[in-house]
């Protein structure tokens, strides 16, 4: 069958050369009429495969463009929860597979002593949690509506100027610029939050997001009477496996395949990031209130609902006393602050040993550990 097709289309590309008359001549009139047949066939098939190609090609351009709708967030063109997940999970794989990091021996510990943290504090892999703060005050603050033109306008607004201080993106050639340095990405992973995975160690990622946060409160925003603020905070590698290590026994660790173990210190890790940011939120909102309350009690009363939630809920009674121990003793009020969130960093993990959150204690533990040495 295969020979007698190609021996068709041998032929055809023979009449091809041929004049109608020649056809006739050479091979009758039945030939030319068999032709015509076969030459229609073939542009019918022709056009069905043009056809299909436009169809193909179509479908692969709208594949392409749900693709970049389901990585890029819409708003501010970052990457978003999921390409951040995905991104983490193999830069741990691939600091387990590399043995010079030493990750996949210490992970195979009963525990990660001093020695070990040390090892890996050289690592060039961390990660940052971001929020910005009240950004529903951005969102439905009457005086930033009308200021911007309409409702979630400002909030908008922040948003895109947040991303664009990280990184640009361009949704036609789907390219990606960092703009902190080139070995951060970042990605818009909830409403108000941000995640940046930075190829670099703690030490340096501290330069990283103190510089994000410099050039963040430098957004304007019309209407806005407080000025920008964003919550962030990293974890490094080495604390994702020294929680790794605790949270899980080693016989557990042992059943897990390289992609559950980096999961589950990509989870760690970005947990206790977040914790960070959230304790930092904490420790400058308490001061902020403070002395809005003390420039300004009606500012104080307009903003109260939008900030009280990322000051552990404390109610106005406690910044008025705040306000006159500062005044009695101005060189106490940072170790007052410091005291409270220690107690309210306490009474969380406290409750969490109550419920028994192994995971949750550890995370906390480790997060913590950091402020209350700075204290």
């Amino acid at each position: 069958m295969a020979e007698q097709e190609q021996k068709k289309e041998q032929n055809i590309s023979d009449w091809e050369k041929m004049s109608p008359e020649e056809i006739v001549e050479k091979y009758g009139a039945a030939k030319l009429v068999e032709m015509l047949k076969q030459g229609k066939a073939a542009e019918e098939r022709n056009n069905v495969l043009e056809r299909q190609n436009r169809d193909l090609k179509e479908d692969k351009e709208e594949l392409e463009k749900q693709n970049f709708d389901l990585r890029f967030d819409q708003l501010t063109s970052l990457e978003m929860r999921r390409a951040y997940y995905m991104r983490v999970n193999k830069a741990i794989e691939h600091m387990i597979d590399d043995e010079t990091t030493g990750v996949a021996e210490i992970m195979d510990k009963d525990e990660v002593t001093a020695d070990d943290m040390e090892k890996m504090k050289y690592l060039t892999l961390t990660v940052g949690a971001a929020d910005l703060a009240y950004l529903s005050k951005y969102n439905n603050d009457p005086e930033i509506q009308v200021a911007t033109g309409g409702e979630h306008e400002g909030g908008d607004l922040i948003l895109k100027e947040t991303a664009a201080i990280i990184q640009d993106v361009d949704k036609d050639s789907r390219t990606i610029q960092p703009k902190l340095n080139m070995q951060t990405r970042g990605y818009r992973v909830g409403g108000d939050e941000f995640a940046l995975l930075m190829e670099a160690t703690a030490t340096q990622a501290e330069t990283i997001v103190n510089e994000f946060k410099i050039k963040q409160t430098a957004i304007e925003v019309p209407g806005a009477d407080l000025p920008p603020m964003i919550n962030v905070d990293v974890a490094h590698i080495s604390e994702g496996v020294n929680a790794f290590t605790r949270v899980f026994e080693k016989g557990e660790r042992d059943e897990m395949d390289k992609p559950e173990k980096a999961r589950k210190i990509q989870d760690l890790m970005t947990r206790i990031a977040d914790r960070r940011a959230m304790v930092q939120k904490g420790r400058e909102r308490i001061a902020m209130l403070v002395n809005i309350l003390d420039e300004d009690e009606a500012k104080f009363d307009k903003n109260f609902t939008f900030m009280k939630k990322g000051a552990f809920g404390l109610e106005k009674d406690y910044y008025v006393d705040l306000l006159k121990k500062r005044d009695a003793n101005p060189e106490e009020f940072a170790k007052l602050v410091s005291q409270e969130v220690s107690k309210q960093l306490l009474e969380q993990r406290e409750r969490a040993m109550k419920q028994e959150a192994k995971e949750y204690a550890a995370v906390i533990e480790i997060a913590d550990a950091k402020y209350q040495e700075a204290a």
